[in-house]
């Protein structure tokens, strides 16, 4: 017992003490939202706001924050990794603790070893522990690692909104350009406005109708024309024609027909008062045949001049046709260019709506990089506690009294085993061997 206690006084005087101080961290949350619109994106859950803890506790434990953290350290003067001064024991000088670290690599890791980061249970908070051998050094660490941490959260968003804000501006220049070319195609010396297409498209639509109805006229002259064209003919035809059935009415035609009436009037009544060959009746006959005859050639004039007028129709219906063909086609060219222009200043519009939608966000972004709330934040610094950790003195001294009174124990049973002294008539048979005779009584002894 007496060395187990022996043994707990030299190792607690020889073990390197260990500070640890405590550095709460809180890890507010951040809505995920759209770079382009601002809405949100993505509702965080319990199970995300935890995987976003654990991650958030990784990142403080990663090489990058803990490189800063050895620069910063380092400015302060804060060594990494020193302990205390060596021990004496009854003269004797011991080295406690390892040797310090040198190189950034094994101050880092280091670091890794001897810090500790912890989400708490049912909280947004983290807690970062460091273990040092002084416990200066453990608070300046701590206070180090927590403030590192939050300054590079910090430039990690900042880094990550400018990212953004440099991909809009790209997108941006992207649609300023392809603006640029639309209003080329808009503004183009050879292309004219969508106002003077659709005036255009509105004078020719009146065209059109102006020459659907006179072609419709001139169609319904040629009908009109060819009806009285056809009828003279048939009249033509007949040797007895009847002056009220000609369907032409002219001058001449008129008084031809007028005369002829007067000399069929005047040949009846001779017929009645002469005779079959008396002078006067064939004077009227000659008469009546004359006029006859001059009806006929005015007839085919007649029929001439309507020829001449339906040719005129036809030519006529046939140029309004073709006017009427192309002011189809320049309406129908027209209407092209005008769906496409329409679909021109569409697109122009909504790239200009689109580009100032990404200038905003731009503008956005920008200014709140530069107003970036952090949402890592220190809620509770770290403390110098004077007390160590480690070694554990009253747990060491209990352990090594408990030891050194087991290995007492064992120990006696086991020299109370190896004993080869005499104490039974068993072992004197063993030993002589030879046959016991008698016991004297301890009693009779004394």
């Amino acid at each position: 017992m007496a060395g187990g206690l022996a043994f707990a006084a030299v190792l607690n005087e020889l073990t390197t003490p260990v500070y640890r101080s405590n550095v709460r961290v809180e890890v507010q949350r951040e809505a995920s939202r759209s770079p382009l619109t601002g809405a949100v994106t993505e509702t965080p859950t319990p199970q995300s706001d935890n995987q976003a803890l654990f991650t958030t506790a990784q990142i403080v434990t990663s090489r990058a924050p803990m490189a800063e953290v050895v620069s910063a350290l380092e400015r302060r003067g804060t060594i990494i990794g020193a302990g205390p001064r060596d021990a004496r024991i009854f003269g004797v000088r011991f080295h406690r603790g390892a040797r310090p670290p040198k190189t950034e690599a094994e101050k880092v890791d280091w670091l890794l070893a001897h810090v500790t980061v912890e989400p708490l249970r049912d909280t947004r908070l983290i807690r970062i522990s460091v273990e040092a051998p002084e416990p200066v050094a453990a608070a300046a660490i701590a206070n180090t690692v927590a403030e590192s941490f939050v300054r590079y959260h910090l430039s990690q968003r900042s880094a990550a909104d400018n990212s953004v804000a440099a991909y809009l501006r790209a997108q941006a220049e992207d649609v300023k350009k392809k603006i640029g070319e639309l209003e080329d195609q808009t503004r183009g010396s050879s292309r004219p406005g969508l106002y003077s297409i659709e005036g255009r498209i509105q004078q020719l639509t009146a065209t059109l109708a102006e020459l659907n109805a006179s072609y419709g006229k001139a169609t319904t002259e040629r009908f009109s024309v060819s009806s009285q064209l056809d009828r003279i003919r048939r009249l033509s035809r007949d040797p007895n024609i009847d002056p009220n059935e000609i369907p032409v009415r002219t001058e001449a035609l008129d008084a031809l027909r007028r005369d002829l009436m007067v000399s069929n009037t005047a040949l009846v009544k001779a017929r009645e008062i002469y005779g079959a060959n008396h002078p006067k009746l064939a004077l009227l006959q000659s008469e009546n045949q004359a006029l006859r005859r001059s009806l006929r050639e005015e007839i085919n004039n007649g029929v001439s001049g309507l020829e001449s007028q339906r040719s005129i129709h036809v030519g006529r219906e046939v140029s309004l046709q073709m006017a009427m063909g192309q002011a189809e086609d320049e309406l129908r060219s027209l209407n092209d260019q005008a769906l496409r222009y329409s679909a021109v200043e569409g697109e122009l519009k909504s790239s200009r709506e689109l580009y100032n939608l990404l200038m905003s966000r731009v503008h956005e972004a920008e200014i709140t990089g530069q107003l970036t709330r952090p949402i890592v934040r220190i809620v509770e610094p770290a403390s110098i506690e004077p007390r160590a950790v480690r070694p554990r003195k009253a747990i060491n001294f209990a352990v090594s009294l408990l030891m050194g009174s087991l290995a007492g124990a064992g120990l006696a049973f086991v020299l109370e085993s190896l004993r080869k002294t005499i104490r039974t008539p068993r072992d004197v048979e063993d030993a002589l061997q030879l046959p016991v005779l008698g016991l004297i009584p301890k009693d009779a002894i004394r």
